[in-house]
């Protein structure tokens, strides 16, 4: 095999230089001597003209002779490692013959050898120019601009190769030069649709179409990856699970629904684990936590060390616990947050580098109210990944939430100069200025945030809400909330927030029925009851008051505050 041949794009590094072409040289040389020898017969001639026939005769056979000594010499330096010499040896053949094709060959060859790219390029165009052999030198010349990096010039070259060139062996390894060359360009589209051409010289190496897939995949053209697993499936229908892997491309492009119809098709003709394991995957992705405990609950049992397992076990039954514990089921919520915590800290013990792991954690903990341990496991976390966003932001929630505000205004100030576009942050370091009493700080982020999120209710019900704790800007406080109701009708802080502002306008009788709409949806809550209370001690209903103060003290029996009200 000489330097320019190579087996496609796999090859992308230089095969060794070689004196490969010496049987066909010296074969070639052999057959013009012998040509030269027979070249007497002819028509009649003078004894003159035969003896100048024969004299010509002898001189081309010298000629000839000494070429074939210089090129036999070339080959020999060659093979001893002495390229110096080859090239010397080839350029004194060529002076002898000028019209061997072999000799131009071996000498581009030598200059390969010798890394002159400038001399193997003239050798092999001067051969190219005298011999007019296109199979011979195009492909010598494509490796030598593809080496050289001249990439125009070999993308043409090897361009030319295709266009002109009958030999679908030659036309094969110039596709695998163009592919070679828009891989070091990162033109990836490109080489994928190299590979495909390739694959189309050699069905059975289906190797090629999936580099192809690969390229695709990366680059979110899913419509091609399906493509070729289509094409695979024709040309292969014995070979891989074609309907699984268009599950995992569904599943790639997000088209998850596609996806888990395909794998429930799957699965109920022939049950297997790896569907279930994809497929509860699939449902803990698309917020079917149910479904996705309901059918990876059985691994654990079965083999408790699968971190994939125990990453969506734990997901799964923390979004579970979640929510439970908006339906009001506190049991079932503790329940399932016990189990998270479980699998999170398990699937942490074998693998204390999965991200996952400790977010899970941390969340689970702190909807346990363990918002020490909660901070602490994150912490873990940071240790492992000082640059991901999302750890300090859950930090700083989870001191938020056990009112440490000064260090949750630390995490969540971080959190936000790692990634000035996450709302998460900026909502919680609103809420966070309020606490601190730092209004004007509040306010100017929540006016950030609805500039960013104009119709989105929480934004529209918190700023409304603290305009009415100020007793400021009511009717704006009035109109945001309403919009906000608009939107979500059934929620009881929006229903309190909005009899809030009528309690700070003096309306206590539209204040009193539209919290106590939000206490018939929530249920038992300290700030409801204690805005009802304060409604009816403005309606003269001292004695309600107190009981609904005395409801709240239950809840929150180390709230002063709230003692002082009663008469």
């Amino acid at each position: 095999m000489t330097i320019w041949k190579r087996e496609g794009l796999d090859a992308l590094s230089h095969s060794p230089f070689s004196v490969s072409g010496i049987f066909r040289a010296v074969g070639f040389l052999f057959v013009s001597a012998l040509l030269a020898a027979c070249a007497g017969t002819g028509p009649d001639t003078t004894p003159q003209q035969e003896r100048d026939a024969a004299d010509e005769k002898q001189e081309l056979r010298e000629y000839n002779s000494r070429a074939i000594q210089h090129y036999m010499e070339g080959v020999s330096a060659q093979m001893q490692g002495n390229y110096a010499m080859a090239a010397l040896e080839f350029q004194e053949a060529l002076h002898f013959d000028s019209t061997s094709a072999t000799i131009y060959s071996e000498l581009a060859q030598t200059y390969l050898m010798l890394r002159k790219y400038d001399q193997a390029e003239r050798t092999i165009l001067a051969g190219l120019g005298q011999t007019g052999d296109k199979a011979e030198f195009l492909p010598m010349l494509g490796e030598v601009y593809t080496i050289s990096q001249q990439f125009q010039k070999a993308i043409e070259t090897n361009q030319q190769i295709l266009n002109e060139l009958s030999d679908e062996t030659v036309k094969r390894e110039a596709l695998a030069r163009l592919g070679e060359i828009y891989a070091r360009q990162q033109k990836y589209p490109k080489v994928a649709e190299i590979y495909e051409r390739l694959y189309q010289y050699d069905t059975d190496r289906i190797d090629y179409l999936k580099k192809a897939q690969r390229i695709y995949l990366q680059l979110g053209r899913f419509d091609d990856v399906k493509r070729l697993i289509q094409m695979l499936a024709t040309d292969h229908p014995e070979g891989e699970n074609y309907p699984l892997e268009m599950a995992k491309v569904y599943a790639e492009s997000g088209a998850t629904d596609s996806a888990i119809t395909i794998l429930q098709k799957l699965d109920k003709q022939n049950p297997n684990d790896e569907y279930k394991l994809l497929l509860g995957e699939l449902y803990f992705r698309t917020g079917s936590a149910d479904s996705a405990y309901t059918i990876l609950r059985p691994f654990f049992d079965e083999d408790s060390t699968e971190n994939r397992v125990l990453y969506y076990l734990g997901g799964s039954a923390l979004n579970i616990g979640e929510q439970a514990l908006a339906d009001g089921d506190s049991a079932r919520a503790q329940s399932f947050f016990d189990e998270s915590e479980k699998y999170y800290r398990q699937l942490l013990r074998q693998n204390d580098s999965i991200l996952g792991g400790y977010l899970g954690l941390g969340i689970s903990l702190r909807q346990q109210e363990e918002y020490g341990a909660s901070v602490q496991i994150l912490e873990e976390g940071i240790t492992q990944f000082p640059e991901e966003v999302e750890l300090y932001e859950h930090q700083g929630i989870s001191y938020y939430i056990s009112q440490q505000y000064d260090s949750a205004r630390s995490k969540l100030t971080t959190a936000l100069q790692m990634d000035s576009t996450s709302m998460r942050s900026r909502h919680f370091l609103a809420f966070t200025y309020d606490q601190l009493g730092k209004k004007d700080s509040a306010e100017v982020i929540y006016k950030e945030l609805l500039e960013a999120a104009p119709e989105e209710p929480l934004y529209l019900n918190n700023l409304a809400y603290m305009y009415a704790v100020e007793g400021k800007n009511l009717d704006k406080a009035l109109e945001m909330v309403n919009r906000a109701l608009e939107l979500e009708p059934k929620n009881a802080s929006y229903l309190d927030t909005k009899g809030w502002v009528y309690f700070q306008q003096g309306k206590y009788a539209k204040a009193k029925k539209y919290i106590e709409k939000a206490l018939q949806i929530s249920g038992a809550n300290v700030e409801v009851l204690e805005h009802l209370g304060d409604v009816y001690s403005k309606l003269g209903q001292s004695a309600r008051a107190n009981e609904l103060y005395d409801q709240a003290l239950k809840l929150d029996p180390d709230n002063q505050e709230i003692r002082q009200k009663i008469r």
